[in-house]
């Protein structure tokens, strides 16, 4: 049996897991900026503790680029704001799902702020938050600065989970609307 993983690199005729170093950056856009955060592992652990200094309550977006069964693509909002210890219990309830099978994104955010993190297909995480705060942060859990590059070609694995798939379309009482353009990366 070969080894789950999420995100692969294409090495010759085959694929391998493609793991980043514990990297962050800056990115700079017209009208913001971002951290892009690459950890080796343990994503919503890194999540979980940066949606602490995130004000409460939240939101939650899941959104299923890739569906392997009846479900529709989409994105899910959870149709109400909730807790620390609710987002918690729902991502670590998820968390082999959310990080060993390459089908979703997962946002979560502030809902009376504009702190926001979405952990992507690819391993990455991007943080839209206060840009000083958070490079300390990374810094103090021994991150290091430098330029992310998702690697070409590389492959997007989707695991045996779709009964687990199943449960987290069944979570909550979702909403669903149709996927972004910029949602199929």
């Amino acid at each position: 049996m070969s080894k789950i993983f999420k995100f692969g690199i294409v090495v010759g005729d085959s694929d391998e897991e493609f793991f980043y170093n514990d990297s962050w950056c800056i990115e700079s856009y017209p009208n913001y900026k971002r951290i892009t955060v690459a950890p080796i592992k343990n994503q919503i652990d890194l999540m979980l503790d940066i949606l602490k200094s995130f004000e409460p309550p939240y939101w939650c977006l899941y959104v299923l680029v890739v569906p392997r069964n009846e479900n529709e693509e989409g994105r899910y909002q959870c149709p109400y704001s909730m807790s620390y210890v609710e987002i918690s219990e729902f991502v670590n309830k998820y968390k082999k799902l959310l990080e060993t099978d390459g089908r979703h994104h997962l946002w979560l955010a502030s809902t009376k702020t504009k702190q926001l993190m979405v952990y992507d297909r690819h391993n990455i995480i991007y943080i839209y938050d206060d840009i000083t705060k958070m490079a300390e942060y990374l810094k103090s859990k021994g991150f290091n600065e430098n330029k992310i590059s998702i690697p070409f070609p590389h492959a997007h694995h989707y695991q045996e989970n779709d009964i687990k798939e199943a449960d987290i379309l069944k979570h909550w009482g979702w909403i669903r609307t149709p996927l972004r353009e910029q949602d199929d990366y």
